[in-house]
Protein backbone atom coordinates (compact mmCIF):
# COMPACT_ATOMS: atom_id res chain seq x y z
CA UNK A 1 0.00 0.00 0.00
CA UNK A 2 1.15 3.33 -0.39
CA UNK A 3 2.63 5.43 2.58
CA UNK A 4 0.32 7.84 3.56
CA UNK A 5 1.97 11.11 4.85
CA UNK A 6 3.19 11.35 8.44
CA UNK A 7 3.32 7.80 8.72
CA UNK A 8 5.48 7.13 11.36
CA UNK A 9 6.22 3.70 10.21
CA UNK A 10 7.44 5.06 7.21
CA UNK A 11 11.25 5.33 7.49
CA UNK A 12 10.70 1.05 8.58
CA UNK A 13 9.41 0.39 5.90
CA UNK A 14 11.20 1.79 3.64
CA UNK A 15 14.76 -0.19 5.90
CA UNK A 16 12.61 -3.24 5.43
CA UNK A 17 12.37 -2.74 1.66
CA UNK A 18 15.90 -1.52 1.16
CA UNK A 19 17.29 -4.30 3.10
CA UNK A 20 14.93 -7.16 1.57
CA UNK A 21 16.33 -5.67 -2.14
CA UNK A 22 19.60 -5.64 -0.49
CA UNK A 23 19.74 -9.43 0.21
CA UNK A 24 18.49 -10.75 -3.65
CA UNK A 25 21.56 -12.86 -4.95
CA UNK A 26 21.60 -13.77 -8.82
CA UNK A 27 21.93 -17.23 -10.25
CA UNK A 28 25.11 -19.11 -9.21
CA UNK A 29 26.15 -22.38 -9.11
CA UNK A 30 23.18 -24.91 -8.45
CA UNK A 31 20.38 -22.29 -7.78
CA UNK A 32 19.61 -21.34 -11.20
CA UNK A 33 17.08 -18.32 -10.53
CA UNK A 34 17.37 -14.88 -8.15
CA UNK A 35 17.94 -16.29 -4.15
CA UNK A 36 17.86 -14.88 -0.71
CA UNK A 37 20.16 -15.28 2.24
CA UNK A 38 18.29 -13.99 5.70
CA UNK A 39 21.97 -11.54 5.81
CA UNK A 40 25.05 -11.41 4.00
CA UNK A 41 26.83 -11.74 7.51
CA UNK A 42 27.46 -14.32 8.52
CA UNK A 43 24.45 -16.67 6.98
CA UNK A 44 25.51 -15.69 3.32
CA UNK A 45 23.63 -18.89 2.45
CA UNK A 46 20.09 -20.06 1.39
CA UNK A 47 17.57 -21.49 3.98
CA UNK A 48 14.52 -23.60 3.15
CA UNK A 49 11.79 -21.28 5.56
CA UNK A 50 13.58 -18.28 5.14
CA UNK A 51 13.26 -18.39 1.59
CA UNK A 52 9.44 -18.92 1.94
CA UNK A 53 9.17 -16.34 4.74
CA UNK A 54 11.44 -13.53 2.41
CA UNK A 55 8.75 -14.71 -0.47
CA UNK A 56 5.78 -13.86 1.64
CA UNK A 57 7.41 -10.06 1.54
CA UNK A 58 8.27 -9.86 -1.41
CA UNK A 59 4.69 -10.32 -2.76
CA UNK A 60 4.01 -6.66 -2.07
CA UNK A 61 6.91 -5.42 -4.26
CA UNK A 62 7.82 -7.64 -6.89
CA UNK A 63 5.84 -11.24 -7.65
CA UNK A 64 8.22 -12.80 -9.98
CA UNK A 65 11.10 -12.33 -7.41
CA UNK A 66 8.63 -13.61 -4.74
CA UNK A 67 8.08 -16.63 -7.15
CA UNK A 68 12.25 -17.34 -7.66
CA UNK A 69 12.94 -17.36 -4.50
CA UNK A 70 10.39 -20.45 -4.06
CA UNK A 71 11.00 -22.00 -7.29
CA UNK A 72 15.21 -21.89 -6.28
CA UNK A 73 14.77 -24.22 -3.45
CA UNK A 74 13.71 -26.78 -6.03
CA UNK A 75 16.95 -26.17 -8.09
CA UNK A 76 18.80 -27.83 -4.94
CA UNK A 77 15.98 -30.90 -4.58
CA UNK A 78 17.39 -34.09 -4.59
CA UNK A 79 15.56 -36.65 -7.03
CA UNK A 80 13.74 -38.03 -3.76
CA UNK A 81 12.66 -35.19 -2.77
CA UNK A 82 15.06 -34.46 -0.16
CA UNK A 83 15.26 -30.62 0.35
CA UNK A 84 18.46 -28.95 2.55
CA UNK A 85 17.79 -26.86 5.36
CA UNK A 86 20.69 -24.19 4.40
CA UNK A 87 22.60 -23.69 0.46
CA UNK A 88 25.14 -21.92 -0.49
CA UNK A 89 26.17 -22.36 -4.78
CA UNK A 90 28.82 -25.36 -3.66
CA UNK A 91 27.07 -26.96 -1.47
CA UNK A 92 23.94 -28.69 0.83
CA UNK A 93 23.31 -29.60 4.05
CA UNK A 94 22.15 -32.93 4.71
CA UNK A 95 19.02 -32.08 6.75
CA UNK A 96 16.34 -30.13 6.12
CA UNK A 97 13.74 -27.20 7.66
CA UNK A 98 9.96 -26.41 8.34
CA UNK A 99 7.89 -27.38 5.41
CA UNK A 100 6.48 -24.08 4.71
CA UNK A 101 6.62 -23.74 1.25
CA UNK A 102 2.73 -24.79 -0.30
CA UNK A 103 1.54 -22.09 2.62
CA UNK A 104 4.17 -19.72 1.27
CA UNK A 105 3.55 -20.63 -2.57
CA UNK A 106 -0.08 -19.96 -1.82
CA UNK A 107 -0.36 -16.79 -0.57
CA UNK A 108 2.34 -15.76 -3.59
CA UNK A 109 -0.33 -17.24 -6.02
CA UNK A 110 -2.99 -15.08 -5.02
CA UNK A 111 -0.82 -11.88 -5.58
CA UNK A 112 0.28 -13.29 -9.53
CA UNK A 113 -2.13 -15.77 -9.99
CA UNK A 114 0.62 -17.76 -12.50
CA UNK A 115 -0.86 -21.14 -12.72
CA UNK A 116 2.76 -22.22 -14.02
CA UNK A 117 4.49 -21.25 -11.30
CA UNK A 118 1.64 -23.13 -8.96
CA UNK A 119 2.43 -26.19 -10.62
CA UNK A 120 6.30 -26.20 -10.30
CA UNK A 121 5.64 -25.72 -6.89
CA UNK A 122 2.65 -28.69 -6.26
CA UNK A 123 4.87 -31.51 -8.01
CA UNK A 124 8.49 -30.31 -5.96
CA UNK A 125 6.64 -29.79 -2.81
CA UNK A 126 4.39 -33.15 -3.29
CA UNK A 127 7.55 -35.22 -3.96
CA UNK A 128 9.31 -33.04 -0.15
CA UNK A 129 6.31 -34.16 2.12
CA UNK A 130 6.44 -37.25 0.92
CA UNK A 131 10.34 -37.71 1.52
CA UNK A 132 9.06 -36.35 5.15
CA UNK A 133 6.50 -39.02 5.42
CA UNK A 134 9.03 -41.74 4.91
CA UNK A 135 12.17 -40.40 6.83
CA UNK A 136 10.55 -38.34 9.68
CA UNK A 137 8.48 -40.22 11.51
CA UNK A 138 9.42 -42.88 14.06
CA UNK A 139 5.89 -45.02 13.71
CA UNK A 140 2.56 -45.44 12.21
CA UNK A 141 1.35 -42.49 13.06
CA UNK A 142 0.86 -39.30 10.70
CA UNK A 143 3.71 -37.89 13.59
CA UNK A 144 6.79 -36.09 12.48
CA UNK A 145 9.87 -35.94 14.75
CA UNK A 146 12.92 -33.63 13.99
CA UNK A 147 16.55 -34.88 13.58
CA UNK A 148 18.51 -34.57 16.66
CA UNK A 149 21.87 -33.15 16.88
CA UNK A 150 24.26 -34.55 19.34
CA UNK A 151 25.59 -30.93 19.88
CA UNK A 152 24.49 -29.66 22.58
CA UNK A 153 24.19 -26.15 21.97
CA UNK A 154 22.32 -26.50 19.21
CA UNK A 155 20.63 -29.83 19.05
CA UNK A 156 18.28 -28.91 16.52
CA UNK A 157 18.83 -26.51 13.94
CA UNK A 158 16.82 -28.95 11.44
CA UNK A 159 13.52 -27.06 13.62
CA UNK A 160 14.64 -24.05 13.12
CA UNK A 161 14.76 -23.52 17.10
CA UNK A 162 18.49 -24.36 18.04
CA UNK A 163 18.62 -24.62 21.13
CA UNK A 164 15.00 -24.77 22.35
CA UNK A 165 14.89 -26.62 25.96
CA UNK A 166 12.55 -28.90 24.09
CA UNK A 167 15.47 -30.88 23.01
CA UNK A 168 17.35 -30.92 26.01
CA UNK A 169 15.97 -34.57 26.43
CA UNK A 170 17.63 -37.05 24.25
CA UNK A 171 14.46 -38.81 23.38
CA UNK A 172 12.90 -39.11 20.08
CA UNK A 173 10.08 -36.54 20.18
CA UNK A 174 6.48 -36.10 18.02
CA UNK A 175 6.71 -32.97 17.48
CA UNK A 176 4.16 -30.26 17.75
CA UNK A 177 5.75 -27.45 15.30
CA UNK A 178 7.12 -30.44 12.80
CA UNK A 179 2.97 -32.24 12.39
CA UNK A 180 1.39 -28.74 12.70
CA UNK A 181 3.65 -27.59 9.55
CA UNK A 182 2.52 -31.50 7.74
CA UNK A 183 -0.50 -30.31 8.78
CA UNK A 184 -0.66 -27.12 7.26
CA UNK A 185 1.04 -28.21 4.42
CA UNK A 186 -1.38 -30.49 3.27
CA UNK A 187 -4.28 -28.38 3.66
CA UNK A 188 -2.57 -26.08 1.08
CA UNK A 189 -1.78 -28.75 -1.14
CA UNK A 190 -5.23 -29.21 -1.25
CA UNK A 191 -5.91 -26.08 -1.97
CA UNK A 192 -3.45 -26.38 -4.71
CA UNK A 193 -4.42 -29.28 -6.24
CA UNK A 194 -8.15 -27.80 -6.63
CA UNK A 195 -6.48 -24.73 -8.58
CA UNK A 196 -5.03 -27.12 -10.73
CA UNK A 197 -8.10 -29.07 -11.55
CA UNK A 198 -6.59 -32.21 -9.88
CA UNK A 199 -8.81 -33.80 -8.07
CA UNK A 200 -7.73 -37.41 -7.50
CA UNK A 201 -4.35 -34.96 -5.10
CA UNK A 202 -7.34 -32.69 -3.46
CA UNK A 203 -8.51 -35.54 -2.40
CA UNK A 204 -5.62 -37.21 -1.08
CA UNK A 205 -4.14 -34.23 0.77
CA UNK A 206 -7.29 -33.48 2.29
CA UNK A 207 -7.73 -37.33 3.80
CA UNK A 208 -3.52 -36.88 4.67
CA UNK A 209 -4.74 -33.51 6.33
CA UNK A 210 -7.03 -35.34 8.46
CA UNK A 211 -4.92 -37.79 9.51
CA UNK A 212 -2.44 -35.89 10.74
CA UNK A 213 -4.83 -33.43 12.14
CA UNK A 214 -6.49 -36.84 14.77
CA UNK A 215 -3.15 -38.21 15.57
CA UNK A 216 -2.49 -34.31 16.75
CA UNK A 217 -5.07 -33.98 18.63
CA UNK A 218 -5.28 -37.75 20.11
CA UNK A 219 -1.14 -37.77 21.13
CA UNK A 220 -0.08 -34.20 21.09
CA UNK A 221 -3.27 -32.73 23.35
CA UNK A 222 -3.11 -32.63 27.23
CA UNK A 223 -6.50 -32.27 28.91
CA UNK A 224 -5.37 -31.55 32.30
CA UNK A 225 -3.20 -28.74 31.35
CA UNK A 226 -5.36 -27.25 27.82
CA UNK A 227 -2.14 -27.47 25.86
CA UNK A 228 -0.37 -28.99 23.04
CA UNK A 229 2.77 -30.65 24.03
CA UNK A 230 5.54 -32.78 22.06
CA UNK A 231 5.48 -36.60 22.83
CA UNK A 232 8.31 -38.33 24.26
CA UNK A 233 8.26 -41.54 22.07
CA UNK A 234 10.76 -43.77 24.39
CA UNK A 235 9.26 -42.81 27.50
CA UNK A 236 5.27 -43.07 26.45
CA UNK A 237 4.67 -39.29 28.13
CA UNK A 238 4.01 -35.59 27.51
CA UNK A 239 7.58 -33.34 26.86
CA UNK A 240 6.29 -30.71 29.35
CA UNK A 241 7.86 -27.88 28.12
CA UNK A 242 5.76 -24.99 27.11
CA UNK A 243 6.85 -23.56 24.25
CA UNK A 244 5.89 -21.17 21.22
CA UNK A 245 5.65 -23.67 18.81
CA UNK A 246 2.45 -25.46 21.20
CA UNK A 247 0.49 -22.09 19.61
CA UNK A 248 1.00 -23.64 15.64
CA UNK A 249 -2.12 -25.80 15.79
CA UNK A 250 -4.21 -22.54 15.51
CA UNK A 251 -2.06 -21.79 12.74
CA UNK A 252 -2.19 -25.06 10.89
CA UNK A 253 -6.47 -25.63 11.73
CA UNK A 254 -6.05 -28.11 13.62
CA UNK A 255 -7.57 -27.20 17.11
CA UNK A 256 -11.73 -26.48 17.76
CA UNK A 257 -12.75 -23.56 19.02
CA UNK A 258 -12.68 -24.59 22.85
CA UNK A 259 -8.97 -26.17 22.52
CA UNK A 260 -7.88 -22.38 20.79
CA UNK A 261 -9.65 -20.65 23.69
CA UNK A 262 -7.80 -22.61 26.00
CA UNK A 263 -4.37 -21.59 23.87
CA UNK A 264 -5.48 -17.67 24.38
CA UNK A 265 -5.83 -18.67 28.22
CA UNK A 266 -2.42 -19.78 28.42
CA UNK A 267 -0.87 -16.84 25.77
CA UNK A 268 -2.66 -14.20 27.75
CA UNK A 269 -1.25 -15.14 30.99
CA UNK A 270 1.41 -12.90 32.45
CA UNK A 271 3.22 -15.64 34.02
CA UNK A 272 3.30 -17.72 30.69
CA UNK A 273 3.18 -16.65 26.91
CA UNK A 274 1.43 -12.91 27.80
CA UNK A 275 4.81 -10.79 28.56
CA UNK A 276 5.15 -6.88 27.60
CA UNK A 277 6.02 -8.51 24.12
CA UNK A 278 3.83 -11.53 24.09
CA UNK A 279 4.80 -14.68 22.40
CA UNK A 280 8.25 -15.61 23.79
CA UNK A 281 9.74 -18.62 22.32
CA UNK A 282 9.46 -20.58 25.61
CA UNK A 283 7.20 -19.98 28.82
CA UNK A 284 8.03 -17.31 31.20
CA UNK A 285 7.66 -19.89 33.86
CA UNK A 286 10.29 -22.52 32.51
CA UNK A 287 13.47 -22.72 34.56
CA UNK A 288 15.44 -21.43 31.69
CA UNK A 289 13.94 -18.29 30.52
CA UNK A 290 16.28 -15.56 29.93
CA UNK A 291 17.14 -14.17 26.58
CA UNK A 292 19.27 -16.56 24.67
CA UNK A 293 17.83 -17.89 21.41
CA UNK A 294 15.02 -20.13 21.61
CA UNK A 295 14.69 -19.72 25.47
CA UNK A 296 12.95 -16.74 26.06
CA UNK A 297 13.32 -14.29 23.06
CA UNK A 298 10.25 -13.40 20.98
CA UNK A 299 10.51 -14.10 17.10
CA UNK A 300 8.69 -12.52 14.07
CA UNK A 301 7.80 -15.26 12.17
CA UNK A 302 5.73 -17.07 14.79
CA UNK A 303 4.24 -13.83 15.86
CA UNK A 304 2.87 -13.85 12.04
CA UNK A 305 2.06 -17.33 11.54
CA UNK A 306 0.49 -17.49 15.25
CA UNK A 307 -1.70 -14.36 14.48
CA UNK A 308 -3.05 -15.34 11.60
CA UNK A 309 -4.02 -18.48 12.77
CA UNK A 310 -5.73 -16.73 15.32
CA UNK A 311 -7.81 -14.39 13.06
CA UNK A 312 -8.45 -17.58 11.37
CA UNK A 313 -10.18 -18.75 14.18
CA UNK A 314 -12.37 -15.46 14.76
CA UNK A 315 -10.14 -13.63 17.16
CA UNK A 316 -9.30 -10.82 15.23
CA UNK A 317 -8.74 -8.22 17.79
CA UNK A 318 -6.05 -10.53 19.62
CA UNK A 319 -4.54 -11.08 16.16
CA UNK A 320 -4.07 -7.23 15.83
CA UNK A 321 -3.60 -6.75 18.67
CA UNK A 322 -0.34 -9.22 18.93
CA UNK A 323 0.71 -7.77 15.54
CA UNK A 324 0.75 -4.18 16.80
CA UNK A 325 2.75 -4.88 19.31
CA UNK A 326 5.33 -6.27 18.02
CA UNK A 327 5.42 -3.80 14.92
CA UNK A 328 5.53 -1.04 17.97
CA UNK A 329 8.66 -3.01 19.05
CA UNK A 330 10.67 -3.15 16.22
CA UNK A 331 9.63 0.04 15.18
CA UNK A 332 10.90 1.49 18.74
CA UNK A 333 14.48 -0.39 18.07
CA UNK A 334 14.58 0.73 14.80
CA UNK A 335 14.63 4.17 15.74
CA UNK A 336 17.03 4.05 18.42
CA UNK A 337 19.49 1.89 17.14
CA UNK A 338 18.90 1.91 12.45
CA UNK A 339 18.74 -1.62 12.72
CA UNK A 340 15.49 -3.72 12.43
CA UNK A 341 15.79 -6.48 14.55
Amino acid sequence: KKLSEGDKYAPLYAKCINVMKSQLYSPEGKIKRIWSTPDRLPHRNMWLWDSVFHAIGHRHLDTAIAQSLILALADVQREDGFIPHMIRPDYASEITQPPVIAWGAWLVYKKSGDKEFLKAVYESNRSFLLWCQSNRRKTEKELYSWHINPELNNRCDESGMDNSPRFDTESDLFAIDFSCYMANEARYMKKIAEELDNKQGADDFCLWYEKIKADINNVLWCEEDGFYYDYDIQNRCFNKVQSVVSFLPAFAGVCDERQCRSLIAHLENPDEFGTELPLPSISKKDKVFGSDMWRGPVWINFIYMISQGLADYGFEALSRKIKDNAFEVINQWYNFTGTVF
